[in-house]
């Protein structure tokens, strides 16, 4: 796996780029360890649901035999917690492997929003033995988190 400083160098120069509606992006990081999905921030439904079936697609591209590792970088202006945002966590919860570790991290720069964020984290009611969240402050401490994770996982195993 490369380093983080490696990972920063090459990241638009990576093949795995892919861009859909509302300003949404995937990038395959770590040699395809690492997903980041990106948003523009748009909270309109479409975009929301844009967000969330990417993420369930992400989940589903991870082999059963690799940790799920994904940040999200909710950075963009107009990010925000809302009813349908956190109906549509649910979907994403409902689709992750029991069985399969999963590291996700959250990258969110408005301190309310990411306080909201860690209080839901805490209280929802799905169980997941093998899931580890972190919400960071921006998208670097996020993919150093990750970084951290997979390199703890893959020594223990």
């Amino acid at each position: 796996m490369r380093t983080h400083a490696q990972e920063a160098s090459c990241i638009m120069a990576h093949p795995n780029y892919e861009v859909f509606d509302f300003g949404v992006t995937r990038r395959w990081l770590a040699d395809d360890h690492i997903a980041l999905i990106t948003t523009d921030g748009h909270m309109n439904t479409p975009a929301i649901n844009t967000w969330a079936d990417l993420v369930i697609d992400t989940i589903n591209l991870f082999p059963p035999d690799q940790p799920i590792a994904i940040c999200q970088d909710l950075i963009g202006p107009h990010q925000g917690f809302t009813a349908e945002v956190r109906d549509r966590l649910a979907d994403i919860y409902a689709h992750l492997p029991v069985d399969q570790v999963v590291y996700s991290t959250i990258a969110l720069n408005n301190g309310m929003i990411r306080n909201m964020v860690k209080v839901y984290l805490r209280r929802r009611k799905f169980q997941h033995d093998h899931l580890h969240e972190y919400v960071a402050a921006d998208v670097e401490s996020g993919l150093d988190w990750l970084h951290q994770k997979l390199d703890q996982h893959y020594a223990s195993v």
